[in-house]
């Protein structure tokens, strides 16, 4: 009865936005207010409809395994099966109702296919999407490497019921981040970027990069410390190597695949590249992490040093063996690989810019393919830049109307 109520009232309101004549063309802060406003109302209802499909998926493996294990109870479901089903088809419909009122404007009004509300929008719905996957993946990796090497705790029945949780959120992650993903390379191609638009995409991206990053970070560092701890120390090694597989199982390709994707833009002599290059997220991303490389390097090479002077000067219960030891030199390892390779990367970005202010490049002679592959994607901008004129010159001539 509520939901009724609550769809009704979406309804009337929706019809007195219609009825003001400015819906999906209003300019200033109207915009900015009705495009925050879908953007929110799509996340909440994303957020709905995947809680009520994991549940539901849940649901079914979890009475897969009591009847395989032979649970005394096995018809509890009944009741949270109706609690999940209304949530994901209320969740569904208000991303359907969302979504659908968005693009009916984007088809009278082209450049609403470019706002950057939108494109946030879209790249959230990514970013929560790969979060749902990726997370419960690497939890299954942890679990299944623990089993592998003789560790994992409890009988077959506790580790099917901790595996039924991160198991539920796979599937549905997978549809969402897929939809998003699709629907984002088709706006971007269909309507192209803003400047802000592109900002965003930086952000993202390098946002993305620093998280993959990180991951990879702790994993190489789990993995090398739990390899030291297996040749000096004993059986202690099992879940540090299982964490740090993990870690880097998903982080290495994640931060590989985007940074090599911002890396190609970046490398190009073209306005494109001089863009990305001069871009404030990729120098908060280069700049942050050559930071952190530094001074975790200084931190932990001060240690060792500290550690082998004590050593040098008869310090009782310091030796140069210990695993304390070697796990600092593992960890000045791991940061001055990376904090080289983003230091690299500065001073590519350095060369780069000399090299064009400096010297003009020599232009070589295009082929054919290029100057034709150059002359159709200049008549392609040309093509949108004019859709965008005619669409404001058509909002220009309803407005001069409403007002006259």
């Amino acid at each position: 009865f509520m939901a009724a109520i609550g769809v009704g009232l979406v309804y009337y309101w929706y019809t007195v936005l219609v009825a003001d004549d400015d819906f999906g063309h209003e300019t200033g802060l109207g915009r900015f207010v009705r495009q925050l406003f879908l953007s929110i109302a799509g996340l909440i209802g994303l957020g709905i409809a995947m809680w009520g499909a994991r549940t539901l998926i849940e649901l079914g493996l979890q009475v897969a395994v009591d009847q395989a294990v032979g649970a005394l109870d096995v018809n509890w479901w009944r009741l949270p099966l109706g609690g999940a089903m209304s949530q994901l088809l209320v969740g569904l419909w208000l991303v359907h109702a969302t979504w659908a009122q968005w693009q009916e404007i984007v088809k009278l009004y082209a450049p609403e296919g470019r706002a950057v509300l939108r494109r946030i929008y879209l790249y959230v719905g990514i970013v929560v999407g790969a979060v749902a996957t990726l997370t419960p993946a690497a939890l299954l990796l942890r679990e299944g490497l623990l089993i592998l090497f003789g560790t994992g705790g409890g009988s077959m029945a506790e580790l099917l019921d901790r595996m039924v949780g991160p198991v539920s959120f796979i599937p549905v992650g997978a549809v969402v981040w897929t939809w998003y993903w699709r629907t984002l390379r088709r706006e971007t191609d269909a309507y192209g970027d803003s400047g802000e638009s592109a900002t965003v995409r930086r952000i993202y991206a390098y946002l993305v990069a620093a998280t993959g990053l990180g991951l990879l970070w702790v994993g190489a560092v789990e993995l090398l410390h739990a390899l030291i701890d297996a040749m000096l120390v004993g059986d202690i090694w099992h879940e540090p190597l299982a964490n740090g597989i993990a870690l880097l199982a998903v982080g290495a390709p994640i931060w590989a695949i985007f940074w090599r994707r911002v890396q190609r833009i970046a490398e190009r002599a073209d306005a494109e590249g001089v863009a990305e290059r001069d871009s404030w997220p990729r120098k908060l991303y280069l700049y942050g992490v050559a930071l952190v490389g530094a001074l975790v390097l200084l931190v932990t090479l001060a240690q060792v040093i500290y550690r082998v002077l004590l050593t040098v000067l008869g310090e009782p219960g310091i030796a140069l063996s210990s695993n304390e030891l070697a796990h600092q030199l593992a960890d000045s390892a791991v940061a001055a690989v990376l904090w080289g390779v983003h230091l690299w990367a500065i001073r590519q970005d350095g060369r780069y810019a000399w090299s064009s202010e400096a010297v003009p490049a020599a232009v070589a002679p295009l082929s054919v393919e290029e100057q034709r592959a150059l002359l159709e994607a200049q008549i392609a901008q040309l093509e949108q830049q004019l859709a965008a004129a005619r669409a404001e010159l058509e909002e220009l001539g309803r407005e001069h109307n409403s007002t006259g």
